[in-house]
């Protein structure tokens, strides 16, 4: 049997604007995981501790059109995988297949990019089981392309995926994909250039930290992302966007604490205007007092992913008002949660 750890990912800045082609966000992985096994069988057999079981069956062409079901993404990641090793002419070998979820909290999902690293696992899993070797931006484009083929899941920024695929703090950009759909040449897919794509590793400070509050409302991302904005509202967003992640990365390189703050907040305004405009959801009761909570202290504060529920961060240099800052949000009923920067 083989195992797989596949880490989780939060966003610290760039949500909403990431999910345009080229524009930066800042995403970490984090050290809670999809565990994925796979071990030999007669069939291609999956079990999930939250869907159950079933068999899949090998896709007779690529793209394959997969319905909308409970289990889309983890059929979109085997066809793509298989469609793959059909072009290298290897075995594929059947296998039982399990999916145990560690990204949840009292059988609720916790905000944590869990799609993205079902999808990733799958794809890690049965290549390695099928002993191709893969390097991380292979894993990543194979579970682009996945997403791609999944209705409900092919709107976003593809971030889960980078932060599934790499670990560590990114500065990431999501590729232009148009063409991508009707595209069926697996390994020209996977060697040609992506435009717009960036993928850079980005060292956090040692003294910095990063606080993580679960709100215990679980938010539903692609819904956030169905209603679009007006062409000259998203092009201001995205530069604006644009010019504050610049000016957080570059805080994070120079470990300069005080400009990092800034940019936190800039960007919190920013998205908040921004779905005040588009009349969309964002700062839930519990998430305001998420960062009230932190500002108090005098700590840099913000949502972190969609907003409409799920988490927000906190950062500070040094630990010095940790314990007071989760005592402050255990008493409104934000869980803190023990969550660091996760490095394969």
């Amino acid at each position: 049997m083989m195992e797989f750890m596949v880490p989780g990912k939060l966003f610290i800045a760039g949500e909403y604007a990431v999910t345009h082609p080229g524009v930066p966000g800042v995403v970490f992985a984090v050290d809670r995981f999809m565990q994925v096994t796979i071990a030999p069988a007669d069939d291609y057999r999956v079990t999930s501790d939250l869907l159950g079981e079933v068999t899949l069956e090998a896709p007779t062409a690529w793209p394959t059109k997969r319905a909308n079901t409970p289990w889309q993404l983890v059929s979109a990641a085997f066809d793509v995988t298989y469609a793959y090793m059909q072009t290298k002419a290897q075995p594929t070998p059947g296998f039982h297949l399990t999916l145990s979820s560690h990204m949840t909290e009292a059988g609720k999902k916790i905000g944590l990019g869990s799609s993205g690293a079902t999808v990733v696992g799958v794809i890690k899993a049965v290549a390695s089981f099928w002993q191709l070797t893969l390097t991380p931006l292979e894993i990543y484009r194979l579970a682009v392309l996945a997403m791609l083929h999944t209705p409900k899941f092919n709107h976003g920024s593809f971030g889960d995926i980078a932060a599934a695929s790499f670990g560590g703090l990114l500065l990431y950009a999501k590729p232009t994909t148009q063409g991508f759909i009707n595209h069926t040449d697996l390994n020209e897919l996977l060697t040609m250039p992506w435009p717009n794509l960036l993928i850079e590793p980005l060292d956090w400070p040692a003294t910095w930290s990063i606080q993580i509050g679960w709100t215990q409302a679980p938010a539903d991302t692609q819904s956030q992302l169905v209603k679009q904005p007006t062409a000259a509202l998203m092009q201001a967003f995205d530069a604006d966007n644009t010019m504050i992640v610049s000016h957080l990365v570059h805080a994070i390189k120079t470990q300069d604490f005080t400009n990092f703050a800034k940019a936190v907040l800039a960007d919190h305004l920013l998205i908040s205007d921004y779905l005040r405009q588009t009349n969309r959801p964002y700062l839930t009761p519990v998430l305001q007092q998420l960062i009230a909570d932190a500002n108090a202290l005098n700590l840099p504060a913000k949502v972190s992913g969609a907003g409409n529920g799920d988490n927000g961060l906190a950062f500070s240099d040094g630990l010095a008002m940790i314990a007071e800052l989760h005592q402050q949000w255990q008493s409104h009923a934000i869980m803190p949660l023990p969550l660091n920067i996760y490095y394969y």
